[in-house]
């Protein structure tokens, strides 16, 4: 090096002190400076206490108070999505095993989308969820966005009963939100895709 310069690790040093820091670490894992949390998504509690946060490589929800402590609500998760909370339903999707975790009045229900007609063989035995939402404040229907499907599916958690709305096989869908124009317009979502099961 040149006088009074200090050393620095070329690009080969340096990775392999990263792999060196990485089997210290445990396999498959790096150390915490040197990965992120990777948080996918955040919603607000709605009585303002704080925010639930979605830990994509956690596997985990965890709810954040304003006083930042934490409280992992969701858990057992690969990949998930979309942590959300609404008066009585906690709910996020787990993408890459294929179902929709929903905890209401302590209970946890789990949806699973294996055996949904509309996949391609190729991928037979894999799901993707990407996302999903309950389709109201109280609502017990849930639209959720089906990757290998190329598909909103929509499900009814009290009627036991779904349909499939697909969408162009070239879009990548990631987030979805319902968004009513006026406190009816969820009702009237629901009772409308209620019909469209009927």
């Amino acid at each position: 090096t040149p006088r009074g310069a200090s050393p620095r690790p070329g690009p080969r040093l340096r990775a392999a002190r990263l792999l060196a820091a990485a089997a210290a670490a445990g396999p498959g894992l790096l150390p915490t400076a040197q990965r992120a949390a990777f948080i996918n998504s955040v919603d607000y509690n709605h009585d303002g206490s704080g925010f639930l946060a979605t830990f994509f490589h956690e596997g985990a929800v965890f709810e954040i108070g304003t006083d930042r402590n934490a409280v992992k609500r969701i858990e057992g998760l690969k990949n998930p999505h979309g942590g959300r909370v609404n008066a009585e339903h906690l709910m996020a999707t787990s993408t890459g095993t294929g179902e929709i975790v929903v905890q209401k009045n302590g209970d946890q229900l789990r949806y699973h989308f294996d055996g949904l007609e509309g996949k391609p063989p190729e991928l037979e035995g894999l799901e993707w969820i990407q996302n999903s939402a309950l389709a109201g404040t109280n609502s017990s229907l849930i639209i959720a966005i089906d990757s290998n499907r190329t598909s909103f599916v929509l499900f009814d958690t009290e009627l036991k009963c779904y349909d499939r709305i697909p969408y162009n096989p070239d879009w990548a869908v990631q987030d979805l939100a319902v968004i009513p124009n006026n406190a009816n317009d969820s009702d009237e979502l629901l009772e409308a895709a209620r019909r469209m099961f009927s």
